[in-house]
């Protein structure tokens, strides 16, 4: 257990005010030596973390103003020196399992107990990676039984991923080519693949499924 009086450094991003008073207030009834700080959107939370390099543990909704899954993987590659929890209203493995990957210490469904809240924070803060009881047993069961749903976002490679993202933004298919550096008809295969995958014909069944698992 870590000791309540550890001065640290902990930085609240969520666009929810009363969210972020409540969540502060329970942090330093727990921690009341901590500095606590606060952003509503990723431009004051990197803003901020560019002044202060001394942060312990960022909370970070991924449902916030300018948020989409390129933002998030750059958050998480730009601010390695600080564990990194996920905190979010979004039920999703497939999210959890992404983010983790890409470099999250931990991933916690907002719907949670204050006491494990306390241990997201302790877990994470003590070098170890934390998922809720819910979304562990998602990921364990997807594990064991191999489960996955035909239209599963998580049965997706990151390429294609990425392009599927990519095209559910508007971009097209040239730009998508220029941004990744490859070249257009790579883009069309892997886009085939990806809308083979997930049994969609279209853009907008894209953007449709894609909304269905709380994606965009």
């Amino acid at each position: 257990m870590l000791n309540s009086d550890k001065l640290l450094s902990i930085l609240i991003a969520d666009d929810h005010t009363l969210l972020r008073f409540g969540l502060k207030e329970t942090l330093l009834d727990y921690f009341p030596s901590a500095s606590v700080y606060e952003a509503q959107n990723f431009k004051e939370a990197s803003s901020l973390l560019s002044k202060n390099h001394e942060i312990d543990l960022i909370i970070l909704d991924i449902n916030m103003p300018g948020s989409n899954d390129n933002a998030m993987k750059l958050f998480l590659k730009n601010n390695r020196s600080s564990k990194i929890l996920i905190y979010t209203a979004y039920e999703d493995h497939i999210l959890a399992r992404r983010y983790l990957k890409a470099g999250a210490d931990g991933f916690l469904n907002k719907n949670t107990s204050l006491y494990e809240i306390y241990i997201a924070i302790e877990t994470v803060l003590n070098d170890n990676v934390f998922i809720d009881s819910q979304t562990k047993k998602k990921l364990l069961d997807l594990t064991i039984n191999g489960d996955i749903d035909k239209q599963d976002i998580s049965t997706l490679s990151d390429r294609e991923f990425d392009i599927c993202m990519s095209i559910a933004q508007g971009e097209r298919i040239n730009d998508i080519a220029k941004k990744l550096n490859i070249h257009i008809s790579t883009v069309s295969t892997y886009k085939k693949r990806a809308y083979e995958k997930l049994e969609v014909s279209n853009e907008a069944e894209l953007i449709s499924l894609l909304k269905d698992q709380f994606i965009i």
